[in-house]
């Protein structure tokens, strides 16, 4: 996503109007990603995972979890 902020060049003077035009996108970026935040989490699931060793034993498989909201999902696996 480009949101078209102005870029001044190294030779160029300060200049208040375009930075005030950037400040206005950013803070109407920052608005509308504030208006699709989600509030919380309706749905997850945390636990440690076993495994079985080739001579049977149980290993531990460390710490894994899901966390579901509103279609989006997020997985965590610390790979252990």
């Amino acid at each position: 996503m480009n949101y078209n902020l102005k870029k001044p060049a190294q030779s160029d003077f300060y200049n208040v109007e375009d930075f005030n035009d950037n400040m206005d996108i950013i803070d109407g970026a920052l608005n509308n990603a504030g208006a699709n935040k989600i509030d919380k989490v309706t749905n997850g699931t945390a636990g440690n995972m076993a495994v079985l060793t080739v001579d049977g034993g149980i290993a531990d498989g460390g710490l894994k979890f899901s966390i579901y909201n509103g279609g989006l999902r997020v997985t965590y696996d610390d790979g252990e």
